[in-house]
């Protein structure tokens, strides 16, 4: 009897082997997986994406209800408003036409760019933003978006010598990327107003107090390289340092942002070891004041780019 029960045993297992179906790449690629998904601060809303294998990523809004307030293809890294009135996303190109133009080798600056998508969770209103390169929200608080721009087009401007002669010369345009910085955009989320800063290198927004700083290298290749802080409670900003050539790194505010730390390179040598210096800002200040270089460093310390 005990031979006969595992002799059936044996039948029935190697049975149900033979009927299990080999997985293949077709069936890989059915498969779906969630990334980045957040609740929103107030709880009522859940956003994600959804990822098939080499395909548009898909992103996805549900309700507290688990009902699909808003999808969107191709879209991910979906992020709210501190009062969850706004979901903020990148929109890529479509993976299969963006697939094609690097196989023909199109220029990198002729490949099609991200995009900025802005939902209201509460009129259902969705913007779209064009040139995205990457964008931030306040931690604490509400109201703006501040996002680096790939591309700002513009009038090209002509210098006229002195002489009324009709000689012109194109004065050289400077232009965006890593080293000159790019164009920062502050959007008001309600009024959809905002302000363009040019060559950017980088920008925080304080934890709280409505304030936001950014570093310059100026509006063209003979301007200084400058400071600012942006008050978006009053709709102000100022200059708080400005040398030629200055490079700047770390830029930190306090948790209320009435302080701002930041560290400067004003040396325009190629000297290996960098005369870093330590400067921070106050409220009601017109400038920053310099707290610390490697003179100044206790023994064996310097001052570092790399630290916040």
């Amino acid at each position: 009897m005990k031979r006969f029960i595992i002799s059936l045993l044996l039948i029935i297992s190697i049975s149900t082997f033979a009927q299990k179906k080999v997985l293949d790449h077709a069936d890989v690629e059915l498969w779906s997986t969630i990334k980045d998904e957040a609740i929103s601060p107030d709880g009522n809303f859940v956003v994600y994406n959804l990822q098939h294998e080499n395909s548009d990523s898909h992103l996805i809004l549900k309700n507290a209800k688990g009902l699909t307030e808003f999808e969107y293809g191709r879209a991910s890294n979906g992020h709210f408003s501190y009062d969850s009135k706004f979901l903020l996303f990148t929109i890529k190109p479509w993976k299969d036409s963006l697939d094609n133009m690097q196989r023909r080798k199109v220029k990198k600056e002729k490949l099609p760019k991200d995009s900025l998508g802005i939902y209201n969770t509460i009129t259902k209103q969705l913007v779209k933003l064009p040139n995205l390169k990457s964008y931030s929200l306040p931690e604490k608080w509400s109201g703006y978006v501040a996002y680096y721009s790939e591309e700002f087009k513009e009038n090209k401007t002509t210098l006229t010598d002195s002489s009324n002669s009709k000689k012109e010369t194109k004065q050289k345009p400077k232009k965006v990327g890593k080293k000159n910085g790019y164009h920062l955009i502050v959007r008001n989320l309600m009024t959809q107003s905002q302000d363009t800063f040019k060559f950017s290198t980088q920008y925080t927004f304080s934890k709280k107090g409505k304030r936001l700083s950014f570093a310059t290298t100026g509006d063209d290749n003979e301007s200084n390289s400058e400071i600012f802080v942006l008050n978006l409670e009053t709709n102000s900003f100022k200059s708080i340092h400005s040398a030629k050539k200055a490079k700047y790194d770390q830029l930190q505010f306090s948790e209320t942002g009435e302080r701002l730390g930041f560290i400067a390179d004003l040396d325009t040598t190629k000297i290996q070891l960098r005369p870093n210096e330590l400067y921070i800002w106050e409220d009601g200040k017109d400038e920053a004041k310099k707290l610390l270089d490697n003179n100044s460093a206790p023994k064996g310390y310097l001052v570092s780019s790399d630290g916040k």
